[in-house]
């Protein structure tokens, strides 16, 4: 059938407006759609999939928003150069990180990561400056190669090769509009935001869990689009937790395709005879613990807990680098920090139970808000523990306890899920804002804040018969009785016991041994 030309025009110009006006496409053609026009905005699929490896050299800081003088306040932890090469292909990286810490103490932070396919190294200075290589850990050995997909020159490739590809309504986020592209990402649903008005893949998105937190939006964002080889990307990243910047970086260098040393994903044989000890869960949480230099080593592994007795009826619960201590009542237990996260607090909570068994535990005191602190509190509500805590801080505490936690449900939350909700498993929670005193009629533990400048939210706890006292992170005890003299959080708790007139003999550290408080105060009045 022939159409007279005007008539085809008009047919065709129909059509035109018709698509000018409907709708956005959505499903996975939609999705499909923008991420065909955000490729082509960057250069096209072929300058992309031509990509097989990056040198990429930027400086930046990190940020920690669970370390803050209270609730809600981020710290500044770093700055920090690093240089980052990446194999995808080969699905290999090294990344050598050449920072400054700020807190919790200042001085050098450098390592250098190196995984190659399973295999995983970190080369870093101990305590002493020597360079042992070991076992890149199995959460960072994850998360890390998880997070190659997610560069700018990858995100495209990996969402259009990924599951569950879906679009969905368009977004505005502070007056830009970004066309929002789903799909499956390590087992949990992905977001990249394509900026409507340049076609450009702005930020990528994901849920992820967070050990205090519960599920958390964890995001990237990326600015000062250049081209680099005949491909735009981007030379600004930020990296947001539940809308916190916890991380920024300034790309000074990008080489797509560099010449890469045939040595420079090389694992010492020593490294590689080494077991890999626990579980390849990907965790934002590891690396923000990296980048404050700190401990993270027991996450995601079996827990070592050994219980040694203090005084009759106290308990020092160690076996890693956070402890807890338990007071033993007349028909109940109080226990004395939950450190880190569920798995720490259920292996400390066994081992309860085959040291006392028979009697419940009936309190949990945090000492600060602190994540490495507070991280394990949920285990002990989920036991039907009251929390105790700071009384300027129990919002924030209701807040973790009542968190949804659905990527990986812990005991509390299956607990509320039996319940109905949250608010109906309810969990109580005792603030306290000055002395207060907690006995059985026989045994005495007294709960008092401590003024100092790491967190506002500091309780410590005094048993007056026994003269022992709990603290975390103001001051650890050392073994031997060594005191930094010029240790200000120590001497914060120095001065808050004395000025309470408390009569202390040992102190129960959060971190450290037990040691003898006349070894601080020995220090403390002389400089």
């Amino acid at each position: 059938m022939r159409v007279p030309l005007f008539r085809f025009v008009a047919l065709v110009f129909s059509a035109v407006v018709i698509a000018g006006c409907s709708a956005p496409q959505t499903g996975e053609a939609g999705a499909q759609q923008a991420l065909d026009d955000a490729a082509e905005a960057m250069g096209g699929w072929d300058a992309l999939r031509a990509i097989q490896a990056q040198r990429i050299a930027s400086e930046g800081s990190s940020w920690e928003p669970t370390q803050g003088i209270q609730p809600g306040e981020t710290r500044q932890v770093n700055s920090f150069s690093e240089t980052m090469i990446a194999d995808f292909g080969r699905s290999a990286v090294r990344i050598a990180f050449d920072g400054k810490r700020m807190y919790p103490a200042a001085g050098p932070l450098t390592f250098t990561e190196i995984i190659d396919g399973q295999n995983g190294a970190l080369e870093q200075a101990d305590a002493a400056g020597l360079v042992s290589p070991v076992r890149l850990h199995p959460s960072r050995h994850a998360t890390r190669l998880r997070d190659l997909n997610r560069l700018p020159a990858r995100v495209l490739i990996a969402a259009s090769q990924a599951a569950g590809l879906d679009r969905v309504a368009d977004r505005t986020i502070d007056g830009t509009t970004y066309r929002v592209v789903t799909y499956r990402d390590a087992g949990q649903t992905a977001e990249l935001l394509i900026e409507v008005s340049t076609n450009l893949p702005a930020r990528a998105a994901y849920m992820e869990d967070d050990p205090l937190l519960g599920d958390t939006r964890n995001e990237w964002v990326w600015s000062e689009w250049r081209e680099v080889g005949g491909v735009r990307l981007p030379h600004t990243e930020e990296r947001q937790l539940n809308g916190l910047l916890i991380r920024r970086t300034t790309v000074s260098e990008v080489q797509n395709n560099p010449a890469i040393p045939a040595n420079t994903f090389a694992i010492a044989a020593e490294v590689l005879q080494q077991p890999e000890v626990g579980e390849r869960i990907a965790s934002e949480w590891t690396l923000r613990r990296a980048a404050m230099g700190v401990g993270f080593q027991e996450f995601a592994r079996p827990q070592n807990v050994e219980i040694e007795m203090v005084a009759p009826g106290v308990y020092h619960a160690r076996g890693g680098g956070h402890h807890s201590m338990i007071v033993e009542m007349a028909d109940h237990l109080m226990v004395i920090e939950a450190p880190l996260f569920e798995e720490r607090s259920r292996a400390v909570i066994n081992a309860i139970k085959e040291r006392v068994p028979g009697k419940p535990i009936r309190y949990v005191m945090m000492t600060h808000h602190h994540n490495d602190h507070s991280g394990g509190i949920r285990a002990y509500a989920a036991e039907g523990a009251t929390v105790i805590a700071h009384a300027s801080i129990v919002p924030f505490v209701q807040s973790v306890l009542t968190h949804p936690k659905t990527i990986r449900p812990d005991a509390l939350a299956l607990v509320q899920a039996k319940a109905g909700s949250a608010a109906n498993a309810n969990v109580a929670i005792d603030g306290v804002s000055a002395r207060k005193e907690y006995t059985d009629g026989r045994r005495v533990v007294q709960v008092y804040p401590i003024p100092n400048e790491h967190a506002e939210s500091m309780l410590a706890a005094y048993l007056p018969a026994e003269r022992i006292i709990f603290v975390s992170d103001l001051y650890s005890p050392a073994p031997g009785g060594k005191v930094d003299p010029s240790n200000a959080n120590a001497r914060a708790f120095y001065t808050a016991v004395t000025k309470l007139g408390l009569n202390v003999d040992r102190v129960v550290g959060g971190h450290g041994v037990v040691g003898r408080f006349r070894d601080l105060a020995a220090v403390m009045a002389t400089s």
